[in-house]
């Protein structure tokens, strides 16, 4: 709507997007977590209904489409139906660095010509549910609210929350051409993972460094 183009077909036509979603449920996540899900669910039924002696038995039920339960897919799959996107439409699911992994993957897109417009970017919903917290917090990713420092060597985690945002991506000549409102122009984009270096969630300079480089 921003960017001026919410009705306009044709362009929405040639316009793809590329979401990434930092929640749950993916795919994968269903299995892993059904045991810990049932157990916490159990414990807060019997306090709602006061019975000790309460057990939760969800089922097999067969009139769930599985889909509709998939935050990591459902949420592009809606916008593009809802916006008649014609485009490439890409989910992923890349933690932390899903949104720069979107304006990545949405920028090589433009350069191919899959795209003469592409949406770029990314939603993360309540982390700080009962299976998500408790996995964060076995890892060490959480702090106490109210002291999240990022880039601080002080930090002792982050702070999990809500939250989304998107960039309508083009061309720079396009951009130029069609006298589009130009907020910002993206040079380069570097990526890289440190997770060889330290350990996965543990920051390492020199994979910092390469990422820039």
């Amino acid at each position: 709507k921003e960017a001026g183009y919410q009705d306009n077909l044709p362009v929405l036509n040639r316009t793809g997007l590329v979401l990434g979603s930092f929640g749950m449920h993916a795919l994968e996540f269903v299995p892993f977590f059904e045991t810990p899900v049932q157990i916490t669910l159990e414990e807060s039924l019997r306090t709602v209904l006061g019975r000790n002696d309460f057990v939760f038995n969800p089922g097999k039920p067969h009139n769930l489409a599985p889909r509709a339960l998939l935050a990591d897919t459902e949420p592009s799959v809606y916008a593009a139906n809802r916006f008649h996107l014609g485009g490439p439409l890409l989910n992923l699911n890349a933690a932390c660095s899903s949104p720069v992994y979107s304006i990545k993957l949405a920028s090589m897109y433009l350069l191919q010509g899959k795209a003469d417009m592409m949406l770029a970017g990314c939603h993360c919903y309540n982390q700080l549910n009962f299976a998500v917290s408790g996995m964060l917090d076995l890892l060490g990713l959480l702090t106490s609210p109210g002291e999240n420092r990022p880039f601080d060597k002080k930090s002792k985690g982050a702070v999990g929350g809500s939250g989304a945002g998107m960039f309508a991506l083009k061309r720079l000549e396009d951009a130029i051409r069609d006298k589009d409102e130009i907020l910002g122009v993206i040079e380069s984009i570097g990526w890289s993972n440190d997770g060889g270096g330290k350990a996965i969630l543990a920051p390492d300079a020199r994979g910092q460094v390469i990422a820039y480089k």
